[in-house]
This record gives structure tokens, C-alpha cells and sequence, in this order.
């Protein structure tokens, strides 16, 4: 996984080829967010940049018969065949419970040795009106029901939701501003990809990563 810093946007296209080029067929690349980390508007612009040169990367490669997996645009593309949302993947204290070398139980591990969120331990097991409290603060935002792109997007992660407004059920400008766009340029990905070869387009899409 590379995670990426407003200071080394302009690298990130440069970065996935580099990792390409030494064997790397599978890379998550998500930007970094929290309070300590300031994205400005020009910020997001060279994203969207190295966003879209990867795009035509990935093109390349396809063309040429490699299949590379750069999420979140495969990602995208994939989880728009299948129907999936992938706000649903890391539902907190649903999907997942990492572990503490002392055994406690938290949702996500943002949110390790915060008391607040432990939801038990593997000695005693887990308390289930922790766990049913804690998935009800993670939900679609209501400011994002209304949006057309709300089941193609992450709006309902707690994780990073609490990490940019300090609420799990409010999503941050931040956030919705780089879903809108690698959504689009997924998008765009996808139906270069289909036009070139719709049945090979296909059979690297409709099925598992």
C-alpha cells in the first residue's frame, strides 16, 4: 500500500511505475488525511493529474496484454460491474476486529487503545452492545443520501470520517472531493478499456481480484 503525502503528489504516477517495472502487479495507493495533513486546491489538481497519467498507464499495459490492479480505479471499475458498494467493505465492528498483542478487540486499527471503542477481547469475547453501538455511528452521512454517486463511493468509513471531521458519520470535503474524482476517472478508464476489447475487458474485470 503507498500512502501519499500532499508534498510528494506530483510523484505518485512516477511512484506506480516504478513499482510496476520491479515485478509489483497489485498497489493501493490512498492519500494521506487526518488534521496534521493539509491538501490544498492545487494539491488536488496535480492529483487528478497523476491520477489520469496512471489511467493511461493502465491503458498501455492493457493493450499490451498486462494486467495491472492500482486501486482505486480497478477498484472502481470492478466494484461497478459487480454492483458492490464499497462503502460496505469496512463497516466498524462488522467487517473486521483487529486484534492487540494483549488480545483487545477494536473495529478498525485507527482506533487501537482507544477505550472508547474497544469491543471486547479474545479472553472473555466480544460485547455485543459495543459492537451494535459502535456499526450504528457508521452509516451513510446524511449529507451524502441525496448524492447519485453515494453506492459507488466510501462516504460511510468511520475510520477515515472521524480522522478529517472527528465525527464517523460526517464525511469530509477532503474525502468527497477525491472520490468524485477518481470515480471519473475510473470511469473513464473503464470505457476506453471496453471500447479498445469488450470481451477482454470482460474477462479482466467481471471476475475476483
Amino acid at each position: 500500500m503507498l500512502t501519499l503525502d500532499p508534498k510528494a503528489a506530483n510523484l505518485l504516477s512516477e511512484s506506480v511505475k516504478y513499482l510496476v517495472s520491479i515485478g509489483f502487479r497489485n498497489i493501493s495507493t490512498v492519500i494521506a488525511y487526518g488534521r496534521r495533513v493539509n491538501w490544498t486546491d492545487d494539491d488536488m489538481e496535480i492529483l487528478r493529474a497523476e491520477h489520469n497519467k496512471i489511467a493511461d498507464f493502465l491503458k498501455e499495459e492493457f493493450i499490451k496484454g498486462n494486467r495491472i490492479y492500482v486501486s482505486p480505479l480497478i477498484s472502481k471499475i470492478k466494484e461497478c460491474i459487480a454492483g458492490k458498494n464499497p462503502a460496505e467493505h469496512c463497516h466498524l465492528g462488522v467487517r473486521q476486529m483487529p486484534v492487540t498483542p494483549n488480545g483487545n478487540l477494536f473495529p478498525c486499527t485507527s482506533f487501537i487503545d482507544d477505550e472508547d471503542y474497544r469491543m471486547g477481547d479474545v479472553f472473555n469475547g466480544i460485547d455485543d452492545k459495543k459492537v451494535a453501538e459502535i456499526a450504528k455511528r457508521s452509516n451513510t452521512p446524511e449529507t451524502c443520501t441525496n448524492c447519485d454517486l453515494k453506492t459507488r463511493c466510501t462516504n460511510s468509513c468511520g475510520c477515515s470520517n472521524r480522522m478529517n471531521t472527528g465525527s464517523e458519520n460526517k464525511v469530509s470535503p477532503l474525502q468527497c472531493t477525491y472520490e468524485r474524482m477518481v470515480i471519473e476517472i475510473a470511469d473513464r478508464l473503464g470505457e476506453e478499456l471496453y471500447q479498445y476489447d469488450p470481451k477482454a475487458f470482460m474477462e479482466a474485470f467481471s471476475r475476483s481480484k
